[in-house]
């Protein structure tokens, strides 16, 4: 499905929106009608030769059912092109470069709705295993500290201390018998802004570190250096965005059968 972030030009969103709903007849009668306009003039504005005006995006974007955000862009683009002066052109891209920098910030992007209280983030993010241990017992068959300490290969103690905390910050509880544990549905994701964020991934990449050492057969590790322009390099950095986000959409609504972790890096190399 096209999406306009990635367009610099609306008519080429349009076409491609027209070209991806190819198959239902009279698609582009309906996107006239939508932007309240003739046909032939919807076909002028993707041939180049006339403008839209902000009505006729802002009835387009109710057709492509755009969010908020997206309508904005939209919108902006529209206004780009038809700005006058330079001034009012440079505007303009100025709001569109700050509008792709926020779609940049994942906790947005992903429309994340609650990260760890300040109070607890310390605990959560300071050992790699509280974390592994709160996903874990969303397993059906780790809900036991025996199985959970056999599976991270930790002590039951330091397994039962992790728990311990993680019922604390509610995050996860126990049955009846206290023998039976179970995760608490959360949403949760350290911002860039957090000072733990910065611990969470070092944490992380340890275990990336020993996971390569082990060889895995069925683990996937990939390191490239390349050399690229500094545009291609935000169109990079927007693709591995997009990856992550529909890496998101997979694990959401997936069963609770393995423990995973997806690293992704993407850094230029040397003073910038």
């Amino acid at each position: 499905m096209a999406d306009v972030f990635e367009f610099a030009d609306y008519r080429q969103f349009l076409r491609e929106k027209r070209h991806e709903n190819r198959q239902l007849r009279g698609y582009q009668t309906r996107m006239a009608e939508a932007a309240g306009c003739q046909r032939a003039y919807l076909s002028q504005v993707m041939n180049g030769h006339v403008q839209l005006t902000p009505d006729h995006a802002m009835g387009l974007a109710d057709l492509f059912e755009l969010n908020q955000d997206e309508r904005e862009y939209l919108l902006d683009l529209v206004n780009l092109e038809r700005a006058r002066t330079k001034r009012l052109k440079d505007w303009f891209s100025s709001r569109l470069k700050d509008q792709l920098r926020a779609r940049e910030t994942l906790s947005r992007r992903l429309q994340v709705k609650e990260e760890i209280p300040n109070q607890h983030e310390a605990q959560y993010y300071s050992k790699w295993y509280v974390s592994a241990i709160h996903i874990l017992v969303g397993i059906p068959h780790f809900s036991s500290v025996k199985d959970i300490a056999a599976k991270l290969d930790l002590t039951p103690q330091i397994v039962s201390s992790a728990l311990g905390m993680l019922k604390n910050m509610g995050l996860v509880d126990v049955d009846s018998t206290g023998k039976r544990w179970h995760r608490s549905k959360r949403n949760l994701h350290v911002a860039q802004s957090k000072t733990m964020n910065v611990v969470n991934h070092l944490n992380w990449r340890h275990k990336v570190i020993s996971d390569i050492q082990q060889e895995h057969e069925k683990s996937l590790h990939y390191t490239a250096i390349h050399s690229l322009s500094k545009k291609d390099l935000e169109a990079l950095r927007a693709c591995f965005v997009d990856a992550i986000a529909k890496s998101r959409a997979i694990v959401e609504p997936s069963l609770d059968e393995e423990l995973i972790c997806v690293a992704c890096d993407v850094f230029t190399i040397g003073k910038q």
